[in-house]
């Protein structure tokens, strides 16, 4: 099973202020520049063929890898400042 990081923000009232979904935009930007050079990834994604399924894995796996450095780089501080501004601006 598969679950979507989700904080949500509320005010005395219990009216949310600021959600925050997933990621941050320079993470998401980075996954939509990684999937645009990486179109096989959706084919290999659904093929019943095994070979193309352990390519789809292994592919995903380097992708993985990938996202742990950019977070350990510095996205972490990006998720934060996105945070930081939808409290600002008051962005449920």
């Amino acid at each position: 099973m598969h679950s979507i990081p989700v904080i949500s923000f509320f005010d005395a009232r219990w009216r949310e202020v600021a959600r925050f979904v997933e990621h941050s935009q320079e993470v998401a930007q980075w996954k939509a520049e990684w999937l645009a050079r990486h179109p096989e990834a959706a084919r290999w994604r659904h093929s019943s063929d095994p070979a193309e399924q352990e390519q789809y894995r292994r592919l995903m796996a380097r992708r993985f890898a990938m996202l742990v450095r950019l977070y350990r780089e510095g996205g972490w501080r990006s998720a934060w400042e996105d945070i930081l501004h939808m409290l600002e601006v008051g962005e449920p």
